[in-house]
């Protein structure tokens, strides 16, 4: 009985809540809603689904806050009631479970803000840099803006980061951003780039969809745009969908980039960047991918090249990729261009030198 009036209590207050946070965005614009932050949710640990969110600032009513429950368990699930009752005015989503990027897209239909952030459910942000930015976004108006991010572990321990300029503010162009980014998450993009109708979500592929869903974007905008400051706390754990992908999804990197080709429009202009863009992540983290199983391996690298031939033939003589193989070395020109076979001898011998110290394990 006890437990049942406790229910009924938590459903009425929530109810109260939802029907504010409906007033509040069925005034659109009126309200000034500069931000929509959009996390998608699926399962994720508590701790860190809490942190996550409480990391924003609700105070501030530029900032719209729609959280989508991907088809969850019951447990993760009511653990996002409990937060919304609790202090958080976010606005709830259910859906049957569809993928990261279709809760996504159905956080962005339920939007309002000029602008939108996609965070990560198990990631976390910095509240006064957001605040900030929002004033960047109000006197600027880029069509992106890319923020600085530091990767943390689980407990939030400094990694390392990824700074995007020295400035507060600085526009960059395309093709140096185009080579530099791959995460959805890693910058705030115009709601209005999205009303293209040529550009939509990537929802054929686990792997990669992030990068075939930004490159439109990116290609699309007409001003890009950086600051130093750094809002977004990439948490790298071993439950995370970047440290979960096996075997079985290696090649999905192939369909999101028959996706990106599909989906370009002006892609002639920045052929040399999304070809680089094919070559690192098809032939380089793609590799890495595979190899797990040698036998398996072999016959998925085979695949691999076999795209980048159709599709790239002349790969090899990409500018950006000879830069990078004077400044990455052997080791990457070895994974690259296939020698998996004699990249794993020279790691066996760095690893064995490193122990007779004579030589350091890169």
């Amino acid at each position: 009985m006890v437990l049942r009036k406790n229910s009924t209590r938590l459903n009425s207050i929530l109810v109260a809540k939802e029907k504010a946070i409906s007033n509040r965005m069925a005034c659109g614009g009126k309200m000034g809603i500069t931000l929509t932050i959009i996390i998608p949710v699926f399962n994720t640990p508590k701790d860190l689904l809490e942190r996550c969110i409480r990391s924003i600032p609700f105070q501030d009513e530029r900032i719209e806050v729609i959280v989508v429950d991907d088809g969850s368990c019951e447990e993760t699930a009511k653990h996002l009631r409990m937060l919304q009752c609790e202090d958080a005015s976010f606005r709830l989503h259910t859906q049957t479970n569809a993928g990261q990027n279709a809760a996504r897209e159905s956080g962005l239909k339920l939007s309002h803000g000029v602008y939108v952030l996609f965070l990560d459910s198990d990631d976390y942000l910095d509240s006064e840099a957001i605040l900030y930015i929002i004033d960047l976004l109000a006197q600027n108006h880029p069509d992106i803006l890319a923020y600085g991010i530091q990767y943390v572990d689980r407990a939030g321990r400094p990694i390392t980061g990824k700074r995007r300029c020295e400035e507060r503010y600085i526009p960059i162009e395309t093709k140096h951003y185009l080579i530099e980014t791959s995460a959805l998450w890693g910058q705030i993009i115009s709601r209005s780039l999205f009303f293209d109708p040529s550009i939509e979500f990537c929802k054929t592929c686990r792997v990669g969809e992030d990068l075939a869903t930004l490159i439109p974007l990116l290609l699309k905008a007409d001003t890009i745009a950086a600051t130093n400051l750094n809002a977004y706390y990439y948490v790298q754990h071993n439950n995370s969908i970047t440290h979960s992908q096996g075997e079985a999804l290696s090649l999905d990197i192939l369909l999101a980039f028959d996706f990106i080709l599909e989906h370009i429009e002006n892609g002639e202009t920045y052929t040399q960047e999304i070809e680089w863009l094919a070559i690192l992540h098809i032939l380089y983290y793609g590799t890495f991918r595979v190899m797990g199983d040698q036998s398996a391996g072999i016959a998925a690298r085979r695949q691999l090249s076999n795209f980048m031939r159709q599709h790239f033939p002349a790969w090899r003589q990409n500018p950006i990729f000879l830069m990078n193989v004077q400044r990455r070395g052997l080791p990457f020109w070895l994974v690259v261009t296939g020698q998996w076979r004699f990249y794993s001898l020279l790691k066996l011998l760095k690893s064995k030198l490193s122990k007779l110290k004579l030589f350091p394990v890169a």
